[in-house]
């Protein structure tokens, strides 16, 4: 995230090198809506804004038990297969319809890009040129 000298804030991601508007010349491709909701939630999490650290740990949480729970149902049903008697099987728990838009992050990504980075300590860069006074207005 860059915060510029005008208080306008731009949502960077140079690992993914999108951007609003395709510039095949430098070979940026175009960023999908569903990459802008991705990066939202990140910053989001990064600023825990309306709880959203506890939102997201909790929707990861919630699928890897969903993920468990439907491959020992599926384990079951592999042995009733082979003729074990294994009692009722429960149905398959689906991913809740509100994950369709905003699915839970992938758990090793969550963990290595989401709360590893999430405390990191701002780091103010100052374009060349500036006096200490332009920065000093800008900041307030």
């Amino acid at each position: 995230m860059l915060i510029g000298a005008d208080g306008k804030v731009m949502i960077i991601d140079f690992g993914m090198s999108r951007a609003v508007r395709e510039h095949p010349s430098v070979g940026i491709e175009k960023a999908e809506p569903e990459e802008f909701r991705l990066e939202m939630r990140k910053v989001k999490y990064k600023l825990d804004y309306m709880g959203a650290r506890k939102k997201e740990g909790d929707k990861v949480d919630d699928y890897l038990r969903r993920v468990r729970r439907n491959k020992k149902i599926s384990e079951l049903w592999k042995r009733r297969a082979k003729g074990e008697r294994v009692g009722p099987i429960p149905q398959y728990e689906e991913e809740p319809e509100e994950y369709a838009l905003d699915p839970p992050v992938n758990a090793q990504d969550f963990q290595e890009d989401w709360i590893t980075a999430s405390d990191d300590i701002p780091m103010r860069v100052v374009v060349p040129g500036q006096t200490p006074e332009q920065v000093e207005s800008a900041v307030q």
